[in-house]
């Protein structure tokens, strides 16, 4: 059986949604393993502002492949989550096997993936998960301030119509480039109300959720910003 396929992924969009939190808290131990091998330090704050139940958004900064398993460690994985990860991963079959295991599903980043976001959509509007997504749609490898990498409006988008709460998280590591095992700081900022958001109720205009996402990134440097690393 080859491990990688050029042929992407079919995954099923219609699927049940089902919760399974002990398949995400099994893996605990994993995500420790994995965290402290990757980083020199971690230090996680404000894990207390993940929502205890309903649906809410987790808008991070992306610096760093683990990012996903580093925040769901943070706060224990207290709540069940879904993840958006890049087509290419679906089409590694170990890749795909972690993912579909720990509810990822996969975007195609280079076009408008309308199978994806309806399927985000789904998950939110269920009510019992949270959904890890970044804004910037990318890692920034450089591993600079949240504002220096453009912002994408798919995080305001899912907020805006489905009215969960976004946990605005930031993940700052040393900028040494050439530490490989730097330094990791991981806050978790308390949850943006829909109301903050100013959405024109029965109108989607674009220049709102440009707005939208700049709170959603002003939040995240915000957080970022209380730490010198």
């Amino acid at each position: 059986m080859p491990f990688t396929s050029d042929k992407p992924y079919q995954y099923n969009y219609d699927r049940k949604l089902r919760a399974h939190h002990w398949h995400q808290s099994k893996f605990l131990w994993l995500a420790k393993f994995l965290v402290e091998k990757q980083f020199s330090s971690v230090e996680y704050h404000g894990a207390e502002n993940i929502p205890e139940k309903g649906a809410f958004l987790l808008c991070a900064n992306h610096v760093n492949a683990l990012d996903p398993i580093n925040m769901v460690y943070g706060f224990q994985s207290v709540r069940e989550m879904w993840f958006m990860a890049k087509r290419e991963y679906f089409q590694m079959f170990y890749g795909r096997w972690f993912l579909m295991f720990n509810n990822g599903f996969p975007v195609d980043r280079s076009r408008a993936d309308l199978s994806s976001i309806r399927f985000a959509l789904r998950i939110l509007r269920d009510g019992r998960f949270g959904l890890a997504v970044f804004p910037q749609g990318t890692r920034d490898l450089e591993r600079r301030h949240p504002r220096e990498l453009e912002a994408h409006p798919g995080a305001a988008m899912l907020a805006r119509e489905t009215k969960a709460p976004v946990v605005p998280v930031s993940i700052h590591l040393d900028p040494d480039l050439e530490n490989h095992h730097p330094a990791c700081v991981v806050r978790f900022g308390k949850p943006i109300r829909y109301e903050e958001f100013g959405f024109t109720e029965g109108h989607r205009y674009r220049r709102e959720l440009d707005v939208a996402t700049d709170l959603i990134m002003d939040r995240i440097s915000e957080l970022w910003e209380q730490d010198t690393l």
